[in-house]
């Protein structure tokens, strides 16, 4: 999750805080984790902080996936369930919010103490696990989630279980493999002072038993600079895009260490033009939905803002019968661009235009995708964040209609009177059962101040409305809010 940067940050310790312009580079070396009391974790061995150049695969002969089919690394499952629980961290707490929506209302619950800032929480749904990547402390903490019985039922706060030290990288953002039962890690490696960084740390660990995860790759395995990475679990597939070149990443996430799949990486400035002459351009928050086949970022340019999206085969479950062949898994020859509804190849005076763009959030359960973005609120007038519906051909819903028919303004509400207009960073998610689109904003007054937790249903028609709390008035969030899973 990358902060606006208009926002300023201060953190106790200071950090090479440019979220957007924080990454990574695989530092693993020794250790497994271990309790809390323990995180410190052994010094690196100076012998491996070298490598090939950025980009270049480190030469181990790869170690093959073992959990596959007729040695097809496909693992099929369908969908995960959702319990109805969402998690909030914030840029500048040390506390995880928790929300429940699997009632007639939202309703804020307790929150929990992870001792450290929260910099992402990277979410398990199939193993119920949540990882929280601290990146003052160079920790990431393991809890263990507990599912509510009924909408009746108490939600049991997540249980500590333990932790990886990251031997001196600062861990940044990154993934679950639920079905390999893997944490994969996109940390920074240390930097000395007015040193750039021009890789980032790739760390894999085995949390297969998450009270003792183990690292996968001893030797680091330096990628391309990135804060933008995203799994298709079910091929095995690594998503990320370039800092620097702007570059579209496909690595074969079976293997250790990971390679590059077929074809070439792809320039994204050259598939989505023309380039607007007052902005750079950007990819944020890459998202991936392997039942239809599609990777999704936002691409974050003044007006010429949009949703980025490629298709490839869809994810399909691998054939049992002896020698026969595993189905097309993604790569970098298969992706084909998919047009969303915002033309940016149009005049701006011709169409709807944003202004800023965050994320593309899939249903998995029906294909649709809540895109949240910032747009010319003239009831400000001023910009304001908002989630836009769209169906699978990427075609905008009317939402609530609020700007040029599509989408709902990111409003907060108090005693059910609509109040601030707000603008979010992009820390949201869905829970497809519910078809509930949680989003969250930054406080208007105070840059560091808490920040708010909206909440809407999105319909099959791509129709909106807000859903309140029984008191009708939005709830608090931590302070710049970085992060949401629904679990």
């Amino acid at each position: 999750m990358a902060l606006d940067s208009s926002v300023a940050l201060r953190r106790p310790r200071a950090t090479a805080w440019s979220l957007v312009a924080l990454i990574f580079s695989l530092a693993l070396t020794t250790a497994s984790c271990t309790e809390p009391s323990q995180l410190s974790g052994p010094s690196p061995n100076p012998q491996d902080t070298g490598g090939p150049p950025p980009g270049v695969d480190v030469p181990v002969p790869p170690q093959t996936d073992t959990s596959v089919t007729n040695n097809c690394p496909v693992l099929w499952a369908d969908p995960p369930a959702t319990s109805g629980v969402v998690y909030v961290g914030g840029f500048i707490s040390k506390d995880v919010a928790m929300y429940r929506i699997d009632g007639p209302a939202p309703v804020k619950l307790q929150s929990f103490n992870v001792g450290g800032y929260v910099h992402e929480l990277i979410l398990d749904p199939y193993n119920d696990l949540l990882f929280v990547l601290q990146d003052v402390e160079n920790t990431v903490g393991i809890y263990q989630l507990h599912r509510p019985l009924s909408a009746n039922s108490e939600v049991v706060p997540p249980s500590f279980i333990g932790g990886i030290p990251m031997d001196g990288d600062t861990p940044k953002f990154g993934v679950a493999d639920p079905l390999r039962k893997r944490l994969i890690v996109i940390a920074e490696p240390p930097l000395t002072s007015g040193e750039l960084l021009t890789y980032s740390n790739l760390h894999i660990f085995d949390v297969s038993n998450p009270h003792t995860p183990v690292r996968l790759n001893a030797v680091p395995q330096q990628i391309p600079v990135t804060v933008n990475v995203a799994l298709d679990p079910v091929n095995g597939v690594l998503f990320f895009t370039g800092m620097t070149d702007k570059n579209l990443y496909v690595y074969d996430a079976t293997t250790i260490p990971m390679t590059y799949t077929a074809g070439s990486p792809l320039n994204l400035p050259l598939y989505f033009q023309p380039p607007s002459p007052n902005t750079g351009f950007a990819a944020r928050n890459l998202r991936v939905d392997p039942w239809r086949g599609r990777v999704y970022a936002a691409r974050a340019e003044g007006t010429m803002s949009e949703l980025m999206a490629f298709n490839y085969p869809a994810a399909t479950a691998p054939p049992t019968a002896p020698n026969s062949v595993c189905p097309e898994r993604p790569s970098h020859a298969n992706l084909v661009m998919q047009q969303d509804w915002f033309d940016t190849s149009l005049p701006i005076e011709m169409r709807p235009n944003l202004l800023d763009a965050y994320v593309g959030l899939p249903d998995w359960n029906t294909g649709d995708v809540l895109f949240v973005a910032s747009a010319w609120n003239d009831n400000l007038p001023g910009t304001t964040s908002i989630v836009v519906p769209m169906n699978q051909q990427l075609d905008a819903g009317s939402g609530c209609g609020d700007y040029e028919g599509i989408g709902c303004w990111m409003q907060t509400t108090v005693n059910r009177k609509p109040m601030t207009f707000a603008l979010t960073d992009g820390a949201a998610c869905v829970d497809p059962a519910r078809r509930i689109y949680v989003g969250t904003t930054l406080d208007a007054y105070d840059g560091e101040g808490p920040g708010s937790v909206l909440f809407f249903r999105y319909n099959p028609d791509m129709s909106m409305s807000p859903v309140l709390p029984t008191s009708g008035t939005s709830f608090s969030a931590p302070p710049i809010p970085i992060a949401a899973v629904c679990h």
